[in-house]
């Protein structure tokens, strides 16, 4: 599905309500027949971006930019700088953010980013993922100087301190990091970059949580690669994106959703 498209360096694919998006490292393509084809847009926009309803928001010129037009026009929202990923839950925002070794934090919008506070800051913790429900805020973190910081966080919205679930298995995770987060109401899931656990085992594979990461199960069963560094819910699914360059899925019924 490349037609129109000059690079099959393709970093982000994003769906909005009408429109399909693909991010190249030098262009944005869009496409409204489900990638039978694809158009240049005229302005710039690079990954990471996400989706609000029909509109687009990525980076631009050093700034956080909104499209609601198919990228023909974007309007400048504020200021962004080295994000690691943007993860969006209706006009909520979380962007993570990762510059200098002990820079590394988390950012939320409410306004579909006009305006930003600060989400976490993990006291010199690596944030490497970030996700929402609507209720609840979830942070995946790996190693840094704070090695007791590794794991997944987690506070509501309302709340001003984070809480670290002690029943998370493999405390501390060793060399790994919460690579992946993805939520289906109360039900959590996790998945961990390359990396070497307290055992010696290499990937950890996919947890499940249904109740907010109170507790937490390993669902592994089937899969051949351990190290996951992407997860995604598309209904009936949950599919697992491995360093095996290989896609995986599971009935999202396995887990009782």
């Amino acid at each position: 599905a490349n037609k129109g498209i000059d690079s099959l360096n393709v970093v982000q694919i994003v769906a909005t309500d009408t429109m399909l998006f693909a991010f190249t490292p030098a262009n944005l393509f869009v496409s409204s027949n489900l990638g039978a084809s694809w158009d240049t847009t005229p302005v710039g926009a690079f990954a990471p971006a996400a989706a609000i309803g029909s509109s687009l928001i990525a980076r631009s010129n050093g700034s956080f930019a909104l499209s609601s037009d198919g990228g023909a026009s974007w309007s400048i929202r504020s200021a962004a700088g080295d994000i690691v990923s943007l993860v969006s839950n209706g006009s909520d925002l979380l962007a993570c953010y990762g510059t200098s070794q002990c820079d590394h934090y988390v950012l939320s919008s409410s306004d579909s980013g006009l305006t930003w506070n600060l989400a976490f800051n993990g006291d010199c913790t690596y944030v490497y993922s970030a996700a929402t429900d609507g209720d609840y805020l979830f942070a995946g973190t790996g190693p840094g100087f704070a090695t007791s910081g590794q794991g997944i966080f987690r506070k509501k919205k309302e709340d001003t301190s984070w809480s670290y679930p002690s029943s998370f298995p493999y405390v501390p995770l060793g060399s790994f990091a919460i690579s992946s987060i993805t939520s289906s109401n109360s039900d959590i899931f996790i998945s961990t970059n390359e990396g070497i656990d307290l055992l010696g085992q290499e990937g950890i594979g996919v947890f499940h949580s249904s109740d907010y990461g109170d507790t937490w199960s390993t669902f592994n069963e089937g899969l051949t690669a351990l190290i996951v560094p992407q997860l995604f819910i598309f209904q009936p699914y949950i599919f697992a994106g491995t360093q095996s360059a290989s896609v995986w899925r599971r009935p999202l019924s396995d887990f009782g959703i």
